[in-house]
């Protein structure tokens, strides 16, 4: 994303649960909350510009949200039959909460500038390539046209954050990421993601593997000694 846009230091805050978007990312959310849905509504008919963060603990009914989020595009917006607000939304940039005031988001921090790679950086980045060609076949998440769309992303915060989209990952470990602003932190946490789903999947394939080669196979009679049931000879009592 450009670092020339200039994003309103005050958005719209809407809460999220259990989902946690990254710039680069493309997702559609549904919004059951009538004070959202009317942030929403009105955010869309302004600038489409949202702040979106995580809930921290959704369980407890709880609107305390992360303080790192992301601000948002929203691209189409649709009222569905059952009463939700569907909405399209593009992440755009990371950004930290400074204050809240009214269901609004007063933002500081706007982290859009990325620092050149040292070696070791590039050298990890090039590892993570070669990880994904290998765990691609245990992933359906990580089709070839993901795959291509990849290697066609030249800056690496962007690379990392459209990988970070395709990846199996828990929330809190996305938030996590999300919340890490070094680039060279953020591409560390990848490789080894990106290594321990390897080494699961490969564990799965060769315990798959070895199940259908060792597993004893269920003894049935010869066929020379298979002799049907006869109906007519059951007696009744």
């Amino acid at each position: 994303m450009s670092t020339e846009i200039n994003f309103p230091k005050k958005l719209p805050l809407v809460p999220l649960k259990d989902t946690v978007i990254f710039p680069q990312s493309i997702m559609s959310i549904y919004i059951n909350d009538i004070n959202s849905q009317k942030l929403v509504q009105k955010a869309f008919d302004e600038n489409k510009f949202l702040f979106l963060s995580c809930l921290q603990e959704p369980e407890k009914d709880s609107n305390k949200v992360y303080r790192v989020g992301c601000v948002a595009l929203i691209m189409r917006m649709k009222n569905l039959s059952d009463g939700k607000l569907k909405i399209l939304v593009q992440g755009l940039t990371r950004a930290s909460i400074e204050s809240y005031d009214n269901n609004h988001a007063c933002l500081s921090h706007f982290f859009q500038k990325e620092k050149s790679l040292s070696q070791k950086d590039k050298e990890n980045l090039e590892k993570i390539k070669n990880s994904l060609k290998q765990l691609a076949p245990f992933k359906e998440s990580l089709s070839h046209e993901i795959l291509v769309l990849l290697n066609t992303i030249k800056k690496p915060g962007q690379f990392c954050d459209m990988l970070i989209n395709n990846l199996d990952v828990q929330t809190k470990e996305l938030q996590k990421i999300l919340e890490t602003t070094e680039l060279s932190q953020r591409i560390e946490y990848l490789k080894k993601i990106i290594q321990d789903e390897l080494e699961v999947s490969q564990l799965k394939g060769r315990l798959q593997k070895l199940i259908k080669t060792e597993l004893p196979r269920p003894l049935l009679p010869s066929p020379e000694n298979f002799k049907p049931y006869n109906i007519n000879s059951y007696k009744k009592e």
